[in-house]
């Protein structure tokens, strides 16, 4: 069916994930929650 298997790590580290993209340590995106309030009326 022309699937194949990858290898690799299911978890990266934080440089992978922020330092290595430049992403400051005051950044949002590198906090423990990402919460989005909608207020959809």
């Amino acid at each position: 069916m022309g699937y194949s298997v990858a290898e690799g790590p299911e978890v990266e580290t934080a440089w992978y994930n922020f330092e290595a993209l430049n992403i400051p340590d005051w950044h949002p995106a590198r906090g423990n929650f990402d919460t989005i309030f909608v207020d959809l009326w």
